[in-house]
C-alpha cells in the first residue's frame, strides 16, 4: 500500500483506519417543513461554491428536526472533515460546530487526535486523485466503498501539527500577493465593458468625426442596405424560379407576383433609445442581415470529420477552440458551413450567459449547432463592428430584458434578435471602431493573461508546497516522535472496545428491514414497473439505508454488462436510471 515513497516513521492508511466515513442526506423538498431558518445547519456542495474559508459552521438553510430525522443526514462533531464526492469531488471544509450534510458528501470523523488541519490539505491537493476513485457513466460519484479504498499518509500526531504549522507559514507570504491579484480580472472585466460601450456611443471616434466632417450619414447608407438587400433577395427568387423552366411569360408572370411577397424589415422605434452621435441613426438586425438561421440539431460525437461550434466555444466574443465535439455528416456540413467573418449569436443558456456573441474568423473549418444563429450580415455591415456592437453592455442588457426564463435556461429566438437595435454609422467609421477598440481589447487580454500565468505560478507554488508536505519533505522528522505505526494500533484497539459512533441526538430513524446487495437490488429492479426512474424513487421502495443503497447501485453501474445506465433527462434537469434491455 501507498502512493509513493514516505519517510520512517510514517504510516499509509486506508480512510476507514484513521475516521468514520459519514454520508449524508436531503429530506423531501416538497415539504417547507422539512426546512428551517436556523435548526440543524445543513450543507451542500453548492454552498461551497466559491468558498474560500478553512471552516464552515452552515449552509443556506438549516433542517427541521423534521427534516432530520427523515433524511439520510447525520449530526458530525465540530472539526468532522467535510467532503464533497460529487457535482464536484473535491471541495473540503472543516466544521465549525455540529453540522450535518446531504447525500454530496463523504465526510470524516478523524479518530486517535488526528489533525483536521493536515487532513483538510491532503484532500484538497488529492482531487484528481480521488476523482480516479470515482464512478458513474454520466457524472462521477465517490460512493462510500471508494472513499474507503483512498489511501492518506499518515505522520506521527506532532509532526503532522508541524506540517501544518509549515504550511500556514508559507501560504501566508503568497495569500497577499493571490488576494491583490484576484480583484484584477474582474477590473480587466469592467475595462473591457467601458470600451465596448465607448465604440457603441461613438466615444471612441470623436475625434476621428471632428477631422472627417463629410463622411457619408448613417441613413443614407441605411437606405442603401435596404435597397440592396430586396435586390439580393429578388435575384435569389428569381434563380429559383429559372430552376423551374418557365416559358418566358409564365416567369415575368411567376416573378412578378413573387416579388410582391417581399417583406420590408421593420423600422426601428428609436423613441426611446439614447442620443447617437450626428449622421449616425439606429437600425435592426432584420435590416442588416438577409437571414438569421439556426445551426444542426444532429448530434455531435467526440471525433469526426470537422468540429461543431457549441454555445461553450463563444468566449469574449472570439471562438475558443477547446472542449469541441465534431461531425461528418455531409448534409450537416453542405448546409452549416461558416464563411470566414461570421457572427454567431448564442440563443439558449444560461440567464447570465444568452445572448452572448462572437466571430468566426475562419481559423479551421467548422459547422455551428442548434443553440447558436448565424447573422447573414449585409455587405455594407463590418463583422467585426456588428459583433463589437452586440457585445456592448446595451445589448447585454437587452438580452436580460426580453429573455425567456425555462428551468435553470433562458432563450432568445430569431424574432426577438430580429428587433435587436444598434448604431449604425459609415463603412470607414465601422473600420476606424474596429481598430481602435480591438487594438485596446487585445492589451486588456495581454494584461488578463499575464495575471493567469501568475495565479498559475502561485498555484504550483501552492502545490509545490503541499507535494512536499505530504512526502516528508516540508518539515524535518523528529526520531522522538511517536510512530504512526502505534498511533494506527492503539486507533485499532480503540475501536475494537468500543466502536465510534455519529452522534444522533435529535430524533433516531426506523429500522432497516433487510440487508440490500447488489443481487438483491438487481432483482428489485428488474420487478419494478417503469423503466426509468430517479434514485429518490428507487430510495423510497427499497429498505435500505442510503449508503448501502447507493454502494450496491454503483456496483450494478460498474459491471461489464450493466444491467442499468445513468441518463440526463434534459425536460426535468435531473439523473434518471434506466433499465438496460438484453
Amino acid at each position: 500500500m501507498g502512493r509513493w515513497q514516505i519517510p520512517i516513521g510514517w504510516q499509509w492508511a486506508k480512510a476507514p483506519d484513521v475516521a468514520l466515513i459519514v454520508g449524508g442526506g436531503t429530506p423531501s423538498t416538497k415539504n417547507s417543513a422539512n426546512f428551517a431558518e436556523k435548526d440543524i445547519p445543513w450543507l451542500t456542495p453548492a454552498d461551497l461554491s466559491g468558498y474560500q474559508e478553512e471552516y464552515v459552521s452552515r449552509g443556506k438553510r438549516d433542517l427541521s428536526k423534521e427534516g432530520y430525522r427523515d433524511s439520510g443526514a447525520h449530526l458530525m462533531p465540530k472539526d468532522a472533515v467535510l467532503f464533497t464526492s460529487r457535482a464536484p469531488i473535491g471541495y473540503c471544509v472543516l466544521a465549525t460546530n455540529e453540522i450535518s450534510t446531504n447525500q454530496g458528501f463523504k465526510s470524516l470523523v478523524l479518530k486517535g487526535g488526528i489533525n483536521p488541519k493536515y487532513i483538510r490539505h491532503y484532500l484538497l491537493t488529492s482531487k484528481k486523485y480521488a476523482e480516479s476513485l470515482a464512478s458513474g457513466s454520466t457524472f462521477k460519484e465517490l460512493s462510500g466503498h471508494r472513499m474507503a479504498s483512498l489511501e492518506i499518509p499518515i505522520p506521527p500526531l506532532e509532526e503532522q501539527k508541524r506540517i501544518v504549522a509549515r504550511i500556514e507559514e508559507l501560504q501566508a507570504h503568497s495569500r497577499p500577493s493571490r488576494e491583490a491579484l484576484e480583484v484584477i480580472p474582474d477590473l480587466l472585466d469592467q475595462l473591457r465593458q467601458s470600451i465596448l460601450a465607448d465604440a457603441f456611443r461613438g466615444f471612441l471616434t470623436k475625434e476621428w468625426r471632428e477631422k472627417n466632417p463629410n463622411i457619408e450619414p448613417a441613413k443614407e447608407l441605411l437606405k442603401r442596405i435596404r435597397a440592396d438587400r430586396r435586390k439580393r433577395w429578388e435575384e435569389a427568387e428569381l434563380e429559383k424560379l429559372k430552376a423551374k423552366n418557365l416559358s418566358a411569360d409564365k416567369l415575368k408572370e411567376a416573378f412578378t407576383n413573387r416579388r410582391k411577397q417581399y417583406k420590408e424589415p421593420t423600422q426601428t422605434d428609436t423613441d426611446d433609445l439614447p442620443e447617437l452621435p450626428q449622421r449616425w441613426c439606429w437600425a435592426n438586425i432584420e435590416e442588416l442581415s438577409d437571414r438569421l438561421q439556426y445551426g444542426s440539431s444532429l448530434k455531435s460525437s467526440k471525433d469526426g470529420q470537422i468540429p461543431v461550434i457549441r454555445m461553450g466555444n463563444l468566449q469574449n466574443g472570439e471562438i475558443d477552440w477547446s472542449d469541441l465535439v465534431y461531425t461528418s455528416g455531409k448534409a450537416e456540413i453542405k448546409k452549416y458551413a461558416l464563411s470566414p467573418d461570421t457572427v454567431l449569436f448564442n440563443r439558449t443558456n444560461s440567464p447570465e450567459l444568452v445572448g452572448k456573441t462572437s466571430i468566426y474568423r475562419g481559423e479551421r473549418e467548422a459547422i455551428f449547432a442548434g443553440y447558436l444563429i448565424r447573422i447573414n450580415h449585409v455587405p455594407q455591415i463590418i463583422p467585426q463592428y456588428l459583433n463589437l456592437m452586440l457585445n456592448s453592455p446595451f445589448i447585454r442588457q437587452l438580452c436580460s430584458s426580453v429573455k425567456s426564463d425555462a428551468v435553470s435556461q433562458s432563450n432568445i429566438n430569431a424574432s426577438k434578435l430580429a428587433y435587436f437595435t444598434i448604431p449604425l454609422c459609415s463603412q470607414k467609421e465601422q473600420e476606424v471602431i474596429v481598430a481602435l477598440a480591438e487594438n485596446a481589447i487585445s492589451r486588456v487580454n495581454k494584461v488578463k493573461n499575464w495575471i493567469a500565468s501568475l495565479f498559475d505560478a502561485l498555484s504550483n507554488l501552492d502545490q509545490s508546497i503541499l507535494s512536499k508536505a505530504f512526502r516528508g519533505e516540508l518539515v524535518p522528522q523528529d526520531p522522538n516522535d511517536e510512530h504512526a505505526s502505534v498511533l494506527l494500533e492503539r486507533i485499532r484497539a480503540t475501536q475494537a472496545a468500543q466502536h465510534t459512533k455519529v452522534k444522533r441526538t435529535i430524533m433516531e430513524r426506523k429500522p432497516l428491514m433487510e440487508k440490500m446487495t447488489k443481487e438483491s437490488l438487481k432483482e428489485t429492479i428488474l420487478l419494478r414497473p417503469e423503466e426509468s426512474f430517479s434514485f429518490d424513487e428507487l430510495r423510497n421502495s427499497v429498505p435500505a439505508d442510503y449508503e448501502t443503497l447507493k454502494d450496491a447501485l454503483f456496483s450494478l453501474l460498474d459491471e461489464v454488462e450493466p444491467s442499468l445506465k445513468q441518463i440526463f433527462d434534459k425536460e426535468t434537469q435531473s439523473i434518471r436510471l434506466v433499465r438496460v434491455k438484453s
